[in-house]
C-alpha cells in the first residue's frame, strides 16, 4: 500500500476477504488519525527492502564465473535433496525446477553419479502425489508437507509452463515415457481449458473452490469424496477410488481426497481416461472457482517459449500453431508502438512491462523462431531484445533493471537475480542473450550476458541454490552453444535436428535470414551443418547420421 505520494508503507500477501476487508478500515483510521507513523513505517519499509536487497557487487571478471560454481552449486543441491521422498529440504515441498533442471543437465553432460536419480525420484514425487492433478492435468504450486500428500490448491501458468519444460527435457534426455505423457497431457489441457477472452491464457486458478455440495472451501474444486465418485463413475467407483488413491487419510480434507496416480505412466490407461471424462463431466456441473482472467506478459511469453519448443519437439502442428498465436497475440495486443504492456485484460493492456516481461518475450519469439523457421520472429526477438538494453541496462555493474535504468520515485528500482518458481530476470536475460548472440552473431551480447554471469557467480559464493538457474546459464556459457543449420526443403533432415532436446543447442531452418551463419550455406544442397561458435563441421545429409551427431555433440 501507497500513500499519496507513492510511498509504500505496508506490504503483505495472502489475504482473504475478511482479513482484506479489516486492513482496508484499519489503513483508513492511521490515514485519519495518525498520519505521522505512515511516513515512519515508509522510511522503515524502504530500509527493509534495501538491506534485503544486495547492491549489483563490483562484478569480478567474466573469467571467474567458471565451473567451478556449477560444481559447487550441483554439491549444495545434493545436500538438500531429499532421498525419501524426492525434491529438496525437510519441510514444504516446492517443485524447484531450476533445480531439477541443473541436475538433469549435470547428468546429459557425464551420463554417470547420481544425477539421474534425483531427477527421476523428484520428479514422479511431483507426478504421483497430490501436486498433480490426474484429472485437470495441472499441478498446485506446491505442497505444504514433506511428503507431497498436502497440496496449495492454487494453480498458475508460469507453473505449469516451467513444469512441462522440465518434464519435456527430462523425457528427451532420460527417454522415460511417462515424462512425455504429462508433458503432453498438460500442455493440451491448458491449450482446452485455460485460454482468455482475446487471446493469450489466464494467470491462473483459485485455491479456493466449490465442490458438488455448493460449499467452497480449499480446494472444494479439485477433490473428491466417495458420494462424488459414485455419482460420476457409477458401478465403477469402488474401482475408482483405488485407482485414484482415494481414501487416504493423508490427503483427507473433510471427507474429500485430493486424486493422485500410483504411477504417471496410468495416465494412458483406459480406466483413467474414462474415469478423467466422468470426473470432468460432473464437475462441469458445479460452480466453477475463481479464474485470474488476466493475461500477463512475462508468464504467457514463458508459456510461448515451451510451447514452442514442445512443437519443434515433437512435430505436433496444433501446438505449433498454438505458440505461433500466442506469439502474434503477445506482440499485437501488448504493445502500442514500441511501448509495450505488463498485462491486458479483455481487450484492455495495463501497465508498463517490467525488464521481466520483455526478456521473457525476446525468449518467446526467439523459441517460436527456432519452431516456425524463417526469419521473422528472429526479428521480433532483436527488437525486443536491444529495446530492453537501451532502456533497463544497469551500465555501472551489469544486469538489468526491474524497471526503466532512469526510474525515480519511492520505489526501489533492482536487478533481480535470485530465482523463484522460475528463472530470475537477469538468469533468463544472460541465457537469452547467450542464444541469441549465437544466432545473430552478436558478440556484444555474450558480453553483456557474461557481466551478468559475473553477478550470478558471485551470489553463488553464499548460497548457490538460489542462484540455480543462472548457474546453468555459466554451465552453457563456457561449455559453449552449438548452431543447427538446416539447409533445404528435406523434411526427414528438418525432423531429425529437432527431435534432440538438448540446453546448449539453437535452430536455424526454413527462409534464409541475414546471420552470418546463413552465409555461404543458404541455397547449397539439403543438409544439416552443426557449428560451434559460427565454425561448422562437414555437413551431414541422413537423418540417422543428424540423430547421431547431435546425441553426441
Amino acid at each position: 500500500m501507497c500513500d499519496a505520494d507513492g510511498a509504500v508503507f505496508w506490504a503483505g500477501t495472502y489475504y482473504d476477504h475478511d482479513r482484506m476487508l479489516g486492513l482496508l478500515d484499519a489503513v483508513v483510521g492511521v490515514w485519519r488519525d495518525r498520519r505521522d507513523e505512515v511516513a515512519a513505517n515508509s522510511a522503515s519499509v524502504r530500509d527493509a527492502i534495501i538491506s534485503n536487497s544486495p547492491a549489483s557487487t563490483a562484478a569480478p571478471s567474466p573469467a571467474a564465473a567458471d565451473l567451478t560454481v556449477v560444481d559447487n552449486t550441483l554439491a549444495a543441491i545434493a545436500t538438500g535433496y531429499d532421498r525419501d521422498y524426492g525434491g529438496f529440504g525437510r519441510g514444504a515441498k516446492f517443485p524447484a525446477t531450476p533445480l531439477i533442471d541443473l541436475v538433469l543437465r549435470a547428468h546429459m553432460a557425464s551420463g554417470g553419479g547420481d544425477a539421474a536419480e534425483v531427477v527421476t525420484t523428484t520428479l514422479d514425487a511431483i507426478d504421483t502425489g497430490a501436486l498433480f492433478d490426474p484429472m485437470t492435468c495441472t499441478w498446485a504450486r506446491y505442497c505444504t508437507d514433506r511428503e507431497w500428500q498436502r497440496p496449495h490448491f492454487e494453480r498458475g501458468l508460469g507453473d505449469q509452463a516451467a513444469l512441462i519444460r522440465t518434464h519435456l527435457r527430462a523425457w528427451s534426455a532420460l527417454g522415460h515415457r511417462r515424462y512425455g505423457l504429462v508433458a503432453t497431457a498438460a500442455i493440451d489441457a491448458l491449450l482446452t481449458t485455460w485460454r482468455a477472452n482475446g487471446g493469450g491464457y489466464i494467470a491462473g486458478i483459485d485455491a479456493d473452490g466449490p465442490s458438488g455440495d455448493g460449499i467452497v472451501r480449499e480446494g472444494g474444486h479439485l477433490t473428491l469424496s466417495r458420494d462424488d465418485v459414485h455419482t460420476a463413475c457409477g458401478a465403477d467407483a469402488d474401482d475408482v477410488m483405488n485407482l485414484l488413491g482415494l481414501g487416504d487419510p493423508r490427503r483427507e480434507i473433510d471427507q474429500r481426497w485430493a486424486p493422485v496416480l500410483s504411477d504417471a505412466d496410468h495416465l494412458d490407461d483406459d480406466r483413467v481416461r474414462r474415469a478423467r471424462r466422468a470426473v470432468l463431466t460432473m464437475r462441469q456441473q458445479w460452480p466453477q472457482p475463481r479464474r485470474d482472467h488476466t493475461v500477463v506478459t512475462a508468464t504467457n511469453a514463458r508459456w510461448c517459449a515451451t510451447l514452442a519448443d514442445a512443437a519443434r519437439l515433437s512435430g505436433r502442428s496444433d501446438w505449433a500453431e498454438a505458440a505461433h498465436e500466442l506469439a502474434t497475440t503477445l506482440d499485437t495486443t501488448h504493445r502500442y508502438g514500441d511501448h509495450w504492456f505488463r498485462l491486458r485484460r479483455g481487450d484492455t493492456p495495463a501497465l508498463d512491462a517490467t525488464a521481466h516481461d520483455l526478456i521473457a518475450l525476446a525468449d518467446a519469439f526467439t523459441r517460436t523462431g527456432e519452431m516456425a523457421g524463417g526469419g521473422h520472429w528472429h526479428q521480433r526477438a532483436r527488437h525486443v531484445l536491444e529495446y530492453t538494453l537501451d532502456h533497463f541496462w544497469d551500465a555501472d555493474n551489469g544486469g538489468v533493471f526491474t524497471r526503466p535504468a532512469d526510474t525515480v520515485g519511492p520505489v526501489i528500482n533492482r536487478c533481480e537475480f535470485i530465482d523463484d518458481a522460475d528463472m530470475s530476470t537477469n538468469s533468463l536475460a544472460a541465457l537469452t542473450m547467450v542464444r541469441m548472440a549465437s544466432l545473430h552473431d552478436e558478440q556484444r551480447w555474450a558480453h553483456m550476458a557474461d557481466r551478468i554471469l559475473a553477478q550470478i557467480t558471485a551470489r553463488a559464493v553464499d548460497n548457490p541454490t538460489s542462484v540455480a538457474a543462472g548457474v546453468a546459464v555459466i554451465d552453457t556459457r563456457y561449455r559453449g552453444v552449438t548452431e543447427v543449420v538446416v539447409v533445404g526443403d528435406d523434411t526427414d533432415l528438418q525432423r531429425a535436428a529437432h527431435r534432440i532436446d538438448r540446453p546448449d543447442l539453437v535452430h536455424l531452418w526454413g527462409e534464409p535470414w541475414p546471420t552470418p551463419l546463413w552465409d555461404y550455406r543458404a541455397h547449397g544442397p539439403n543438409a544439416v551443418h552443426i557449428c560451434h561458435g559460427g565454425v561448422c563441421d562437414l555437413p551431414v545429409t541422413t537423418a540417422a547420421d543428424v540423430i547421431r551427431r547431435l546425441s553426441n555433440a
